[in-house]
């Protein structure tokens, strides 16, 4: 086991005054097998009550509502995490052996897959995969958006690191392994990042196809889904007396192996 902590800021600047905010979070790291989280602090502003509760996918939300006037909004969690080696043994679910919004294939999609070679076991497979969606993909921030399906991102041949997901989850899924898309921090400095789980025998794995590598420390997952809509960070709705508003984000993650 391995000790690492984490600190994760996002500050959402409006460019005129909003009100009547709902918002949902899912920005706590989850607890399993292989992930303790302790002295976590989760500080929202401005403040208000908070409703905490889990999903249908055992991802854990934060839900409340600000009326009064901000042109702010901002959440920091920070804490410890205790990681063992990437792993989460539990039964299958079905559902995520089949195309979902935003892995729906494509005709590209499934002729790439035919060209994945097949390894000796699913692990190997897999690793075959998002090597080779890797190679295939071209990195470039901003190219995308949080709407760019998987058959969208390998058609134009580049994307950042949910492109680099969808399309080797809908891979995987054509070859017939199970695979879902996961949302966490990665050791470091920079912003939240987005890798795959796929399933071997009666356990989750993860790859990281946008660094083309198997995950074993040094991940931190805060929710997991059948894609990217499903571990959405924040969403809420608002109103503005004002008309159209701009949003801003200033997003910061630093984690950090405290045994090194």
């Amino acid at each position: 086991m391995k000790t690492y902590a984490f600190d994760f800021k996002n500050k959402i600047i409006f460019s005129k005054a909003i009100e009547n905010q709902n918002f949902i979070l899912k920005c706590v790291p989850l607890n399993y097998s292989a992930q303790r989280i302790f002295d976590e602090e989760v500080i929202i502003s401005p403040s208000c009550k908070v409703t905490a509760s889990e999903d249908s996918f055992g991802n854990y939300t934060r839900a409340g509502f600000i009326k009064c006037p901000h042109n702010e909004f901002e959440y920091n969690i920070c804490g410890k995490a205790l990681l063992g080696t990437y792993m989460e043994v539990t039964p299958l679910e079905r559902l995520f052996l089949f195309e979902s919004q935003m892995t729906k294939p494509g005709d590209e999609i499934k002729e790439f897959a035919k060209s994945i070679k097949q390894g000796k076991t699913v692990h190997e497979t897999a690793l075959n995969a998002a090597h080779a969606v890797y190679e295939k993909m071209t990195y470039e921030p901003f190219s995308t958006n949080v709407e760019t399906t998987a058959a969208e991102a390998f058609s134009q041949g580049k994307g950042v690191c949910q492109d680099y997901s969808h399309i080797t989850i809908a891979v995987l899924r054509q070859l017939g392994i199970a695979a879902r898309y996961a949302a966490g921090l990665m050791e470091g400095e920079g912003q939240t990042h987005a890798w795959v789980d796929y399933y071997a025998g009666n356990a989750w794995y993860g790859v990281d196809p946008t660094n083309d590598k198997k995950i074993d420390y040094g991940y931190i997952k805060i929710a997991h889904g059948r894609d990217s809509k499903d571990c959405e960070i924040e969403k809420g709705v608002f109103t503005c007396a004002e008309g159209i508003v701009e949003q801003k984000f200033e997003i910061s993650v630093k984690v950090v192996n405290e045994d090194d």
